[in-house]
């Protein structure tokens, strides 16, 4: 049996639960059997709706850990490039960017892309929102700056259409450079908050750890615990008494 490369498990991720057996199979080269059972493997099931892309690269990520028993923060340097770039194929911003720039932007994307993921580490779907934000800013204001300076270039001669262009895309620059500097600060501004929320969990814990390993401390939960215990038997006594909990309930 022909092995089943990483791309064509992908493409069954993202394809068959809205497509039929038989165009997976002719366009994966594959027979119609084979495809079935790959699917069935993968557990995969019809669905004539077609899934989101975020629940596509969950569902790719999750096969990935099960497989190869490695989570991203375990993998190399190389491995997590590649995994942050298959990620972000896999999303509906791509798809946005596929849009909105060129083959040399789209890379450009893709290195910035990378570039925040392996430098933060651990961001959550809101700053990968801003990250988006971010990096197309970043894009928009290189090709305003490239095409102004094109423009002024040209404009030298006198020609005023060329000059006004020039100053259009001068604005455009300057309120992409806003657009920019915002996103970064709420960026900031949201990583700031939640080390701030992960420490205060952590010290909380650490503060109750510590109480704990006093016997005073101890023994005051434990008295505490007695007694949430016996206010809910007498609820649970005055709910029977009530005829609000048939006697055969309670003792089941």
């Amino acid at each position: 049996m022909k092995h089943w490369e990483d791309w064509e498990k992908d493409y069954l991720f993202k394809h068959a639960a809205h497509t039929t057996d038989a165009e997976l199979a002719s366009h994966l080269g594959r027979t119609k059997t084979a495809v079935v059972e790959m699917r069935r493997k993968l557990d995969i099931k019809k669905n004539k709706q077609q899934i989101k892309p975020e629940e596509v690269t969950a569902m790719i990520r999750k096969h990935r850990e099960v497989t190869e028993g490695t989570s991203i923060s375990d993998m190399d340097e190389a491995q997590q490039r590649r995994e942050y770039i298959n990620e972000l194929m896999d999303s509906a911003n791509w798809q946005e960017c596929i849009l909105m720039f060129d083959e040399q932007e789209l890379n450009v994307y893709k290195v910035k892309h990378v570039e925040f993921m392996m430098t933060l580490e651990t961001v959550n779907e809101i700053e990968k929102s801003t990250i988006h934000i971010m990096i197309g800013a970043f894009i928009r204001m290189n090709r305003y700056q490239k095409l102004e300076k094109e423009y002024r270039d040209m404009a030298a001669g006198g020609d005023p259409e060329l000059a006004a262009k020039a100053i259009s895309l001068h604005k455009e620059l300057r309120d992409t450079t806003e657009i920019y500097m915002k996103a970064e600060d709420t960026l900031n501004a949201s990583r700031k908050q939640r080390i701030k929320e992960e420490g205060d969990q952590k010290l909380n814990l650490i503060e109750l750890i510590k109480e704990l390993d006093t016997q005073d401390a101890r023994e005051k939960l434990g008295k505490e615990a007695d007694a949430l215990m016996h206010i809910q038997q007498l609820e649970d006594k005055r709910l029977t008494d009530g005829g609000f909990i048939r006697g055969s309930e309670k003792e089941q």
